[in-house]
């Protein structure tokens, strides 16, 4: 984030250059959330169809459910950390963002009919409407998570005999 703070404290730019620089970098988060979510929630329902489709055929080995479910634990710690990461970087994107849109200002002028400057204020940006990020990502992962271990120990389950 250094590098960011560097780049937007560069002399010579203008308030738009700044917002636009901001507003790359939230986009780019943005996209990284949503790619990290899709993929492992993709990940996790292609598990929990494959234990149901080998659950179907005959039983499911003990051995086979623990490495299902320790590739599931390694995908959860993994994506959540992954996303941890992310989250925090579009923290301090829109803390860089709100900063240049409070603190800089910028110049708006009215002009007459023959370019003369009849009127001029200075205004700040701050209230710009910014997309917000999914932060509801992990929860999901987390849940679907759960899923994936239910179905993984209980698909091969007889409930008949249980119950």
């Amino acid at each position: 984030m250094e590098k960011l703070e560097k780049e937007i404290e560069t002399p010579g730019l203008t308030i738009m250059d700044k917002v636009q620089i901001l507003e790359n970098q939230l986009k780019h988060r943005l996209d990284k959330l949503w790619k990290i979510f899709s993929w492992t929630s993709t990940l996790l329902i292609a598990i929990i169809g494959g234990m149901m489709a080998i659950a179907r055929d005959g039983d499911v080995e003990i051995g086979q459910k623990i490495a299902i479910l320790a590739v599931v634990t390694i995908l959860m710690i993994y994506a959540n950390n992954w996303l941890k990461e992310n989250l925090k970087r579009e923290k301090k994107i829109r803390k860089a963002l709100k900063n240049v849109l409070e603190n800089d200002k910028i110049q708006i002028k009215q002009f007459d009919e023959n370019g003369n400057v009849v009127k001029s204020k200075e205004v700040n940006l701050y209230g710009y409407k910014l997309k917000t990020g999914h932060i509801g990502y992990r929860k999901v992962i987390w849940v679907l998570g759960f899923i994936t271990a239910l179905a993984t120990c209980t698909l091969d389950v007889d409930w008949k005999q249980i119950f």
